[in-house]
């Protein structure tokens, strides 16, 4: 997944989650994690809401993301952010956490 066109979108707003809005001080160990915590396979159970079988140039049935863009990227990043436990952190920084209470 990482290795895809939304993979990439997404791992950029992590960086940019991590590094400029939490400021974490070890970015190389929490990019680690990132890579260590995820299961990127595209056959993983965290991306089976997204990624349908589909022929290859081919013929052969393969695992591909079911649609592009922008909706996929925030999803990938929505999982990541769950995943790394860091939603709960930057909805305190946007303020969503005092809307909800």
């Amino acid at each position: 997944m990482h290795l895809t066109a939304p993979g990439w979108g997404a791992l950029g707003v992590l960086f940019n989650d991590l590094v400029y809005r939490l400021k974490v001080p070890d970015f190389e160990a929490t990019g680690r994690a990132i890579g260590s915590r995820i299961n990127w396979h595209r056959s993983a159970d965290e991306w089976k809401s997204i990624v349908v079988m589909k022929p290859d140039k081919e013929g052969q049935e393969e695992l591909g993301l079911a649609r592009g863009g922008a909706q996929i990227r925030r999803y990938i990043t929505s999982k990541v952010r769950e995943t790394l436990g860091i939603a709960d952190m930057l909805d305190k920084l946007d303020g969503k956490a005092d809307l909800a209470a």
